[in-house]
């Protein structure tokens, strides 16, 4: 009987062992599913006289969580766009999204811009706030289509407050809804557990794709290069060059901006993101168009970058006037060299622009048919990148009242002008202005005591801005600031001498002369630090007065003489050599060097350049407050009667020979 119990025990043991192994096998999935995927089984398990109002409410879910999804794909990980610190206006085209269709209301949120008061943002969200994001779509909108409960009239339902959390995972979005249901009919009585839906885009992996691009352009600047290209190989956008061509050229600001708009629109669709899915099967555009930016790692998605010409758009070019862009502009900037520009017909330019606009950057997942898209502003500045610090450019000003009445920012403006001693005075009704890119602000006039005076006033918010003092008898004054909270600033502003002036001319022995009747001179003066300029001239204006302020001067200035020669210049061939890139069909791949022969035919001249002067100046402040008067100097170092004669002083000028320094009296 012993061995017999013995034997039934084990029989017991072997039974529940069995048993026990059997259940784990059974529920091994259990076992490992997630907190959200063992709570999706347990909200399965409907009591049939509540499945018609589980299945309605999840219908609704599953209906949310889609759209939710899909805009905050198609507006750049936001569904409430961020609010816009300058929104737009007609002076100020670009707001921190980007409408892709001009009156669709069809918008998604630049990760990067630059506002209209040079202040640059990014905006890329975290994920954190994406799910959050998510999460309040689905609580503000479940009402839209779960909370018609009349429609089961054998019911008697309450619901309680809705609270959804998500989780983006790399390849589904996981959506848990708490939303306390109580379904009653007769004797039966359910509350439903929570709501659970799982979208299967990859909107985890297809966001941090997204953020490695935005982070690789910030990087490295790579839409910027690509601009650059563009501009250097449009036709109808001029950069620079040199060549021997009488014929002046120009171009109007408007066409020249519409050609590099349609220059870009025509070609960064070409541009392929590196590591995602696309074939190229020309080498020549496989290796300018390729953005080598993700590596291995993401899923081959598909992307597109897009640029229409209907977006927002700037562009600023220097030098122009009135809206009219001239060859023979921003090359040698010496006098020297102006001079043989017009003797032999050399023509030369430099243009520098100012450009800004969007580009959309869209990824998509062939396999679920996600979208996922973001914009980003490329900015280009003095012809570099963003990054690049720049100094001032005027470009114009515009008056813009929307940025002015967002003055947010309390700032204490003195003017101080300097008087002969080198000491400091503040300024009464003194003119004030603020300049923020292009965008100009009357702030106002200082008051209070002579000596004591200020402006108290609130500013827009700017990085980099001007405050412009204006004074009679003072030269301008400007002073960078960047007005992010409250601050004092202080103009100096150079108080004008008024001075007559003679021209001498000094011969190769040093002799002084006054000049001659068929003989012009023109001298220019820019000082140093703050860019003010003056000139004087032979035979003058009729007013015979320079204005000027003390500082340190860079004095050019040459003489022509007029007639009476018979000086022929022989045929010749000149080659003229300027740097631009070195293109291919489609691309640039670095910088090179382009020359052109010139055949010159033999000519007559008509006039010589008879004299010079090129030097620094730097009068004494006090010496230049007690002067009246002040004579300059042109070097003539040799008479000019020949062809050989003109190379010869021309080597002579070059030289700085004979230049002698301005004297005041």
């Amino acid at each position: 009987m012993q061995k017999r119990g013995q034997v039934t025990l084990f029989i017991i043991i072997g039974i529940l062992v069995v048993s026990l192994v059997v259940l784990g096998y059974y529920f091994r999935a259990e076992l490992f599913q997630s907190e959200w995927e063992q709570g999706f089984a347990d909200s399965l398990a409907i009591p049939s006289q509540a499945e018609e109002v589980h299945e309605s409410i999840s219908a609704c879910v599953e209906e949310l969580t889609i759209e939710a999804v899909d805009i905050l794909g198609m507006q750049g990980g936001y569904i409430d766009l961020p609010d816009d610190p300058i929104p737009s206006t007609v002076y100020n085209p670009f707001s921190n999204s980007l409408e892709i269709f001009e009156g669709s209301g069809m918008k998604t949120t630049y990760w990067f811009y630059e506002a209209s008061n040079a202040v640059q943002y990014s905006q890329i969200p975290l994920k954190e706030e994406m799910e959050v994001e998510l999460g309040v779509y689905v609580d503000e909108n479940l009402a839209r289509c779960a909370s018609n409960f009349s429609l089961y009239e054998e019911y008697n339902i309450s619901a309680g407050d809705v609270y959804t959390e998500v989780e983006i995972l790399n390849d589904e979005v996981l959506f848990t809804v708490d939303y306390p249901v109580k379904v009653a009919v007769d004797e039966f009585v359910f509350e439903f557990p929570y709501f659970y839906e799982s979208v299967d885009v990859p909107l985890g992996e297809m966001y941090e794709a997204a953020v490695t691009i935005q982070m690789k352009e910030n990087e490295d600047f790579y839409l910027e290069d690509m601009a650059y290209d563009v501009m250097f190989l449009q036709e109808g956008v001029p950069m620079s060059e040199t060549n021997f061509d009488c014929d002046k050229e120009e171009w109007d600001v408007e066409e020249v901006q519409e050609e590099l708009k349609q220059g870009l629109a025509n070609n960064i669709p070409y541009i392929k993101i590196g590591g995602l899915d696309y074939s190229i099967s020309d080498e020549v555009m496989q290796n300018y168009y390729e953005w080598d930016v993700l590596g291995s790692g993401f899923k081959e998605y598909s992307a597109n970058l897009l640029y229409f010409t209907s977006w927002p758009f700037e562009m600023g070019v220097y030098p122009n006037e009135d809206g009219v862009m001239t060859s023979n502009s921003g090359g040698d900037s010496g006098m020297i060299g102006a001079v043989l520009r017009s003797l032999f017909c050399l023509k030369d330019y430099k243009f520098i622009y100012d450009v800004k606009f969007p580009v959309l950057i869209t990824l998509s997942d062939d396999d679920t048919g996600y979208v996922f898209q973001f914009a980003t502003m490329v900015i280009i500045n003095n012809n570099q990148a963003r990054t690049n610090e720049i100094v001032y450019e005027d470009f114009g000003e515009v008056e813009s009242d929307a940025i002015c009445d967002e003055a947010v920012t309390l700032m204490t403006v003195y003017a101080s002008g300097v008087e002969s001693d080198g000491g400091l005075i503040d300024l009464v009704d003194a003119d004030v202005s603020f300049e923020c890119i292009n965008y100009v602000c009357d702030m106002g006039i200082t008051s209070g005591r002579i000596g004591d005076a200020s402006l108290y006033a609130m500013f827009p918010v700017c990085s980099n801005g001007f405050v412009v003092v204006n004074k009679e008898g003072y030269v301008e004054g400007r002073e960078m600031v960047s007005t992010f909270e409250e601050s004092t600033v202080t103009v100096i502003l150079e108080q004008e001498v008024n001075l007559s002036y003679d021209i001498k001319v000094v011969d190769g022995d040093g002799n002084t002369r006054s000049l001659k009747s068929d003989e012009t001179a023109y001298i220019g003066l820019t000082e140093q630090s703050t860019g003010y300029s003056t000139s004087v001239f032979y035979p003058d204006d009729g007013t015979g007065v320079l204005e000027i302020i003390p500082g340190t001067y860079d004095v050019q200035g040459v003489m022509m003489q007029e007639g009476g020669f018979d000086i022929n210049v022989p045929a010749q061939t000149l080659q003229s050599c300027t740097s631009n890139p070195v293109s291919g069909l489609t691309g640039i791949f670095g910088m090179g060097e382009s020359c052109v022969d010139v055949d010159m035919s033999d000519y007559e001249l008509d006039s010589v350049l008879s004299g010079s002067v090129e030097l620094v100046w730097e009068p004494n402040r006090a010496d230049l407050y007690d002067a009246t008067h002040v004579t300059f100097y042109i070097a003539a170092p040799m008479e000019v009667d020949s062809a050989e004669d003109v190379e010869e002083a021309y080597a002579l000028y070059e030289a700085s020979l004979g230049m002698v320094e301005p004297e005041l009296r």
